[in-house]
């Protein structure tokens, strides 16, 4: 999708929203985050990358990374260099939003800036949740040795494979470092969102000059709603409680991992996985519906 487009869809939101909106990231980042590093202390990581080959999905993934010149990487290690890169970003994300002095924002009177600034809020989005689903597939692979096709939902098949190509797209991004990326949109003027004001910087500076990372706008196949009302009906505290459970989930079978290494078991874990689980499909129905309304 093209800026203009993208724009011409953006629902008026308050700056708070946006606010509430990139701490639900901050809670998945720093949660994810503190799961892999609970997987590299207990030194699962070695049986963590090895399930991780056994997966057509991950392999294509680091294969990708590789041909762009990030060899020698592992899934575990590749996550966590992203993630680290999204704890760079978002810091200054806040800050240039706290730059505006306007407390409303709305693609119609949206500059180029804002709207990268918002494209990247949903880039990230995209690759914390798509990760998320990932390690949970990896973790259940080291485990029990799954067929990843049997365990996600049919839902979640479609949406990962159709959206992969995105994600190797946005991880090499990140694996060049949170910093460039800051950079690159502080060079994006603060002028209207317009066909002359696109056709004068594309003319003289090229795409760059208009598209942060030159993906488009509004990922496709990922988001149909563009900036709704976030706490018009508490979305993003759904939203939070969403990631707490999956990482909590992460947790549990990281404890699961430690057990079947040392050759205990406890059925209790096994137990408060399945409630969770089916605590994060009802919660991911009811977000759903709540997008639907606004949309």
């Amino acid at each position: 999708m093209d800026i203009l487009s993208y724009t011409g869809k953006v629902k008026s939101f308050s700056e708070q929203e946006l606010y509430a909106f990139m701490a639900a990231l901050q809670v998945s980042v720093n949660d994810l985050t503190s799961n892999l590093e609970n997987i590299k202390a207990n030194n699962l990581n070695g049986t963590f990358d090895k399930a991780a080959e056994s997966w057509t999905l991950t392999k294509s993934i680091l294969k990708y990374a590789a041909d762009k010149g990030f060899r020698h990487s592992e899934t575990l290690g590749t996550i966590q260099y992203g993630l680290s890169a999204i704890a760079f970003i978002l810091p200054g994300l806040d800050k240039m939003i706290k730059g505006y002095r306007t407390k409303i924002w709305d693609g119609s009177i949206a500059t180029l800036r804002q709207a990268n600034i918002m494209n990247l809020v949903e880039y990230i989005s995209f690759w914390v949740d798509y990760s998320n689903k990932l390690v949970d597939v990896v973790l259940t692979i080291q485990l029990s040795q799954a067929d990843p096709n049997k365990y996600l939902s049919v839902h979640d098949q479609k949406w990962m494979l159709g959206t992969q190509d995105f994600y190797k797209q946005f991880t090499v991004e990140l694996l060049k470092g949170g910093r460039l990326i800051i950079q690159g949109l502080e060079k994006i003027p603060d002028v209207e969102v317009s066909e002359v004001s696109l056709s004068v910087l594309e003319g003289t500076t090229g795409k760059k000059a208009t598209d942060l990372l030159d993906r488009g706008f509004g990922i496709h196949n990922l988001n149909p709603v563009f900036w709704i009302g976030l706490g018009r009906k508490n979305i993003n505290l759904a939203r939070i409680e969403n990631m707490r459970k999956r990482n909590q989930t992460h947790a549990m079978k990281i404890s699961q991992a430690i057990n079947k290494r040392d050759g205990t078991n406890d059925p209790q874990i096994d137990h408060q996985i399945e409630i969770y689980q089916e605590k994060i499909i009802r919660n991911e129905a009811a977000i759903e519906a709540i997008i639907r309304d606004y949309d």
